[in-house]
């Protein structure tokens, strides 16, 4: 009798275990990252939206419209920020979309993307609501037609009711800021406390021996994205130097992204079309690295 292979197949609970793939229903599944995600759910990022932390977040907002308003009032000629404050609503709204999955699992770009895109939307309307609210009291139009200057102008009133500047440039500044914030701070914690999800995100070949290279080009990757915003708001604001900088850096993380990371074709190509997406160095004899390759390799 010949020797028993008791070598597990990709389908055994113990194959999946070796290449970091816990054999869990909640686990984004292979081809698109969210199809077994509750979370992931149209109803469920609505859900994100919701949070006490985002509910919190809104109504902060509203508050610092009217006080940011209220303060504006005696400054006819915008010697402070007090008239920027309302923007404050739609960026912590921003802030707080994409910091919320790093405590409230599963991670998925959904679960980041989704309540980015709403929550500063939500905090701009409401920002705005309040802003006609205060805009329309008698006391309040007194007071800034005593506090505007002898030639009738007043720096933060004079156009009128700001609300305009407050639901659009709010929610632009809003999603900016979120995005900036995901790029900083919740996908170097995803990459850095829990490689393995930011793999399946990503798309990235689960193979343990690549857990390194992945962690590498996820941390390259948040700076090579971040040096997108940096060069040209270093050139535009005037700070030269600053945009060099992240020239530089954009470049070297670029190419490190390149140099290290580990694609699953295959998955990518499933779920962003049969074409060769992603950028690495060649691999030979690696038969993970093709598109009609197996989810685990050919076995």
């Amino acid at each position: 009798m010949g020797p028993v292979d008791a070598t597990p197949t990709p389908d055994e609970p113990d194959a999946a275990d070796a290449r970091g793939i816990a054999p869990d229903k909640n686990r984004p599944s292979a081809t698109t990252g969210t199809d077994d995600d509750p979370a992931t759910t149209g109803k469920d990022v609505l859900r994100l939206c919701v949070t006490v932390p985002a509910i919190v977040t809104l109504g902060a907002g509203v508050i610092i419209t009217v006080v940011g308003e209220i303060l504006a009032i005696p400054d006819a000629e915008g010697d402070t920020v007090w008239g920027n404050l309302p923007f404050l609503g739609p960026i912590l709204a921003g802030i707080i979309a994409v910091l919320q999955p790093l405590w409230r699992p599963p991670r998925t770009l959904a679960a980041f993307f989704g309540p980015l895109f709403l929550l500063p939307l939500a905090a701009a309307v409401l920002c705005s609501i309040a802003s006609i609210v205060v805009w329309v009291m008698p006391s309040f139009q007194s007071a800034v037609a005593a506090a505007t200057s002898t030639d009738g102008f007043h720096y933060w009133f004079d156009g009128g009711a700001p609300w305009p500047a407050f639901l659009l440039v709010g929610y632009a500044v809003g999603l900016i800021i979120g995005l900036i914030a995901f790029l900083v701070v919740s996908l170097p914690v995803i990459v850095m406390t829990n490689t393995r999800e930011f793999v399946v995100m990503n798309m990235l070949d689960r193979d343990p021996q690549y857990l390194r290279r992945n962690r590498i080009s996820g941390i390259a990757l948040s700076l090579t994205l971040l040096s997108v915003f940096g060069v040209p708001s270093g050139f535009v604001f005037g700070y030269p130097a600053v945009g060099w900088i992240f020239v530089v850096l954009g470049v070297a993380s670029c190419a490190t992204v390149v140099l290290t990371q580990r694609v699953d074709r295959r998955r990518r190509a499933e779920a962003l079309g049969d074409r060769r997406v992603g950028l690495e160095l060649p691999r030979t004899n690696d038969k993970a690295a093709r598109p009609d390759a197996t989810e685990h390799g050919d076995s």
